[in-house]
């Protein structure tokens, strides 16, 4: 009930602190500045008044919060009250003030009160924050910041903790409004349906994460106005069924991830984004193509296609890649590899297939990366039966591994430069190379580490 009243006086004050005549008396009084710092005071402490009332019931030192608070905002009625009619008077006579002395000494007295009753707001204020009462309700407090952060006019990071989640487009709206200077902005796993416009204001942003908003089903156009912005997450957005139509202007754009909704990347979206490094596409049930667009991303070093159920083929061209280092792709049951796939790579580094239930043998165009491959991981491929006798060219290759390869008959000559050879659940490899005494050991045994089915041979 306090809070109810306080809150009608609270809302009066803000009233009449509004007002045109008592704004023109101020001027004239020279009051101006102190009342404004007035409105301030009351509105910040107006605030949390919904907080305080839910507090107060198991906390005395809220309820005597809310009962100094409720003195002085009575003090402060009745001091706008005295303004308010000498307004009013000053109004009626439609003139300006003509007695100097008069009105001055209205001033020197309305002065010291107003500055008396801020200080005492002020503290009032300042004993919230010990009180932790926060802005609204309960109902409403994930949507709002402890005082001390919303002092950080200037953070630069802000990470939403996984127990504050989920959150709702009013908390958005104003930790955008909030902080303007971020750089980092991690709202992954927060059930967001969509971001406001307003997300176009962060222009200093480099990094943003919404992983995880499985709602959210498009982005607003203002968020391509992040031009500074380097790192992208879509992951997980399962819902997400375009992309903005300027985001070929996230032009210094470096790591984006996504799991998209639709059939194909757009071209048109993609080609654009030159200074990509990284790009993970990933539990798409949708795509089946990727964009020639890729083939335009010329400083991409690592490609990631993961859980993309109905993709059926790798663009052709994929040589125009010229710093591609790393490649992952897994879990993609429809996917069929040509010949010449894979051909032109010749930076990359490290190659991981996994689970490709099509996959009956290495693709020739792997051939191109000879001199630079260096780790080559082969899983749950299980149609696969023989290696290329061209991998013994391989003479960079350090680490090789194969899991959950049943039908894998035979590998073959192994560089001398690998230093690391993994064989688990290959019923063929796991008997010929068994160490010690498989038929094949030898052609393996030079090997620093190897590892046969979670065995390891002891150290050379």
């Amino acid at each position: 009930m306090a809070e109810k009243i306080l809150s009608s006086i609270a809302q009066e004050i803000l009233k009449k602190l509004a007002s045109q005549a008592l704004q023109e008396l101020a001027t004239v009084l020279g009051v101006k500045d102190e009342l404004k710092k007035l409105e301030i005071s009351i509105t910040t402490v107006k605030d949390v008044l919904l907080d305080a009332e839910e507090k107060q019931k198991h906390s005395r030192s809220v309820a005597g919060w809310l009962e100094r608070l409720q003195h002085v905002a009575y003090d402060a009625d009745d001091l706008l009250d005295q303004v308010a009619t000498k307004a009013l008077l000053r109004e009626a006579k439609k003139h300006t003030i003509t007695r100097p002395f008069r009105d001055f000494r209205f001033s020197s007295e309305i002065v010291p009160k107003v500055k008396e009753i801020r200080e005492k707001l002020d503290l009032i204020a300042k004993d919230r924050q010990q009180l932790e009462l926060v802005v609204g309700n309960e109902d409403r407090r994930k949507d709002t910041f402890h005082e001390p952060l919303r002092m950080a006019e200037k953070l630069r990071t802000f990470i939403l903790r996984p127990k504050c989640r989920p959150v709702l487009g009013s908390f958005v709206e104003v930790l955008i409004s909030s902080f303007t200077y971020l750089r980092v902005l991690d709202l992954s796993y927060s059930n967001l349906k969509e971001l406001p416009d307003s997300v176009g204001n962060l222009t200093l942003l480099r990094y943003i994460d919404l992983t995880a908003n499985s709602p959210m089903e498009k982005l607003p156009n203002s968020v391509c106005m992040l031009l500074n912005l380097q790192t992208l997450s879509l992951h997980l957005c399962r819902q997400l069924r375009e992309l903005p139509a300027d985001f070929g202007k996230f032009t210094r754009l470096r790591h984006f991830s996504i799991s998209p909704r639709f059939n194909c990347l757009p071209k048109e979206h993609i080609q654009s984004l030159t200074s990509l490094r990284t790009l993970s596409i990933t539990r798409s049930e949708t795509l089946t193509s990727l964009s020639e667009g890729i083939l335009c991303l010329t400083s991409l070093t690592k490609l990631v296609i993961i859980l993309c159920s109905k993709l059926e083929s790798l663009p052709k061209g994929m040589e125009k890649l010229k710093c591609l280092k790393t490649l992952i792709i897994g879990s993609c049951q429809a996917l069929k590899f040509t010949n010449m796939d894979l051909k032109g790579l010749t930076s990359l580094h490290a190659l991981t297939l996994s689970h490709l239930p099509n996959l009956e043998a290495l693709p020739g165009g792997l051939v191109d990366a000879a001199s630079s491959l260096a780790y080559l991981i082969i899983e749950d491929c299980k149609k696969m039966e023989t290696l290329p006798e061209w991998l013994k060219k391989f003479k960079s290759l350090q680490k090789l591994v194969f899991r959950n390869c049943p039908n894998l008959q035979s590998l073959p000559e192994i560089v001398h430069t690998l230093r690391h050879l993994e064989i688990t659940h290959c019923p063929h490899l796991s008997r010929r190379y068994k160490m010690e005494t498989g038929e094949d050991w030898d052609q393996i045994k030079h090997v620093h580490e190897i590892f046969i089915d979670g065995k390891r041979r002891p150290e050379l």
